[in-house]
């Protein structure tokens, strides 16, 4: 009961202004000495891909062959290893990989020396040319919602004519809040959600923190 009256607070708090002065998804923790520290240690694994971030992959690179089947160009913001560069369809692309961590941007390097990579947070990277299709793979919760928005309206305006956003979030308060902003600035195209599954073969979406739900969608860069 109480955990279920925390998330009710909490998507409440991301409504209102209320969040920023409750300290809720403040950056401190999320900066880049923590990723460096993070990705060198306990979770250097996830440079390696995991069936959730492979998952994401395919998903990402099926909506981008229905709904911008032209493309040629793509920013990935948030691209970690750069996995998304190597999965069967990524290798297609003219990429461009950002992450804040150098420890993630090094191992990219490595495993993926056709593409070009930048260690940078989302708010100080500045895109010098133009794209066909920008990426933001689960990273945009990191952010306050209205400076997620801020800046995914900001990368927008990089993108090419018919280009298309596809943004990648797991199911949480903050999230869902994002989303919200999102719409009422770009036009929503598409979405698959999508849950790892152990327990066995059901439809049921979990609340579990270690395997959360993620919701992949497409936004076109034409404001509503």
């Amino acid at each position: 009961m109480m955990s279920v009256m925390r998330k009710s607070l909490r998507s409440l708090a991301y409504r209102t202004p209320v969040h920023r002065w409750l300290g809720l998804g403040a950056l401190e923790d999320y900066d880049k000495a923590f990723w460096d520290e993070k990705l060198a240690g306990e979770w250097k694994p996830y440079l390696g891909g995991t069936i959730s971030v492979e998952a994401r992959n395919a998903i990402v690179l099926a909506l981008i062959r229905i709904y911008a089947p032209q493309a040629n160009s793509l920013l990935d913001m948030g691209c970690a290893s750069g996995s998304l560069f190597r999965t069967p369809g990524g290798e297609g692309f003219t990429y461009t990989g950002v992450d804040i961590s150098d420890v993630a941007i090094r191992v990219a390097r490595q495993k993926s020396p056709a593409g070009t990579f930048h260690a940078s947070s989302i708010q100080d990277f500045q895109p010098a040319d133009r794209y066909d299709v920008i990426v933001f793979g689960d990273v945009l919760y990191y952010l306050m919602p209205e400076v997620a928005l801020e800046q995914v309206a900001r990368y927008a305006s990089h993108l090419n004519d018919s280009g298309i956003v596809i943004v990648s979030m797991k199911r949480d308060a903050k999230s869902k809040v994002i989303f919200r902003l999102l719409r009422s600035r770009l036009t929503f195209v598409n979405g698959i959600i999508y849950q790892e599954k152990i327990e066995g073969p059901d439809f049921k979406l979990r609340e579990d923190s270690k395997r959360p739900a993620y919701l992949v969608t497409v936004f076109n860069c034409h404001s509503n």
